[in-house]
């Protein structure tokens, strides 16, 4: 409240009014704020917060204070766009979800309501390979089935995506979630095959995990050993079917030569027995 006294003299007398003027000073609204929209983000980004959408309906100029949750450090939580890194998680593993607090306050210390918003930490996406071969009986190419567990886009190098042993990836074709990727073995030794970290990326940005190794047995080796075997053994027998007589060997001159139990005689043995054939 100001009081005003008036006071006036017409030279013989003097009076004097007094009046009470109260100032009745504008009402201060309550600043609003606005901790921005929710976000999802790849696991160990750097992720901004955005408080600008904040605001004061009387024009004042407002602060900021941010609280973060256990375990996350602000860059500053007195701006009004504070950044943190998320977490790194191992790929597959359960999303982390982290809630934040802004409330602003205006040049005249009145506060807001509290404003929160979440950010989301996606895992990166495993992959693994199925549907392939336990074993190999020649050298035609055959087809694996490799699965991510979420879509993802950058799957396509035949020689930096796919590692193979004892043969090489032919094609990709599929997703965006599984894949078939044809192999075209060496005829060497047994196939490998395994997809490295890193292969493919999902609508994050995270790289994929690697996959376990699967193991093709080659049994082509075997196959033909026991092909030789066979013949040398009919071979064997043809021979001896056809001798008129022969003697002076006897049944431990024959070496087991193969797993099928095929025999062969030893060419000492045969030399003895030819010695002694009997003319008919």
């Amino acid at each position: 409240m100001i009081q005003i006294v008036l006071t006036v003299n017409d030279g013989f007398d003097t009076g004097s009014v007094t009046k009470a003027i109260t100032v009745i000073a504008p009402a201060n609204t309550a600043p609003v704020a606005d901790a921005g929209d929710g976000q999802e983000v790849a696991s160990g980004a750097v992720v901004t917060l955005d408080g600008r959408g904040s605001s004061d309906a009387d024009g004042h100029e407002l602060t900021y204070k941010w609280i973060a949750p256990i375990g996350v450090t602000l860059s500053d939580a007195t701006v009004a766009q504070p950044s943190f890194t998320a977490p790194v998680l191992a790929a597959g593993s359960e999303d982390v979800i982290f809630t934040f607090t802004l409330v602003v306050t205006d040049s005249l210390g009145l506060s807001s309501s509290v404003s929160l918003v979440t950010v989301r930490v996606i895992a990166a996406p495993t992959v693994t390979i199925t549907a392939a071969p336990t074993t190999l009986a020649n050298t035609d190419p055959f087809d694996i089935t490799v699965a991510f567990s979420s879509d993802v886009t950058g799957f396509d190098d035949l020689s930096a995506d796919v590692t193979v042993g004892n043969g090489t990836a032919t094609t990709i074709v599929g997703g965006p979630r599984t894949y078939t990727v044809t192999i075209a073995p060496s005829g060497k030794g047994n196939v490998t095959v395994s997809i490295p970290q890193g292969a493919a990326v999902d609508a994050y940005g995270n790289p994929s995990g690697a996959s376990g190794t699967i193991a093709i047995e080659n049994l082509i080796a075997d196959q033909t050993r026991e092909t030789i075997s066979n013949y040398i053994a009919t071979r064997t027998n043809s021979w001896i079917a056809n001798q008129r007589s022969v003697t002076g060997f006897c049944v431990k001159n024959w070496n087991v030569i193969s797993k099928t139990n095929a025999f062969s005689l030893p060419i000492s043995a045969i030399r003895r027995a030819a010695f002694q054939q009997v003319s008919v």
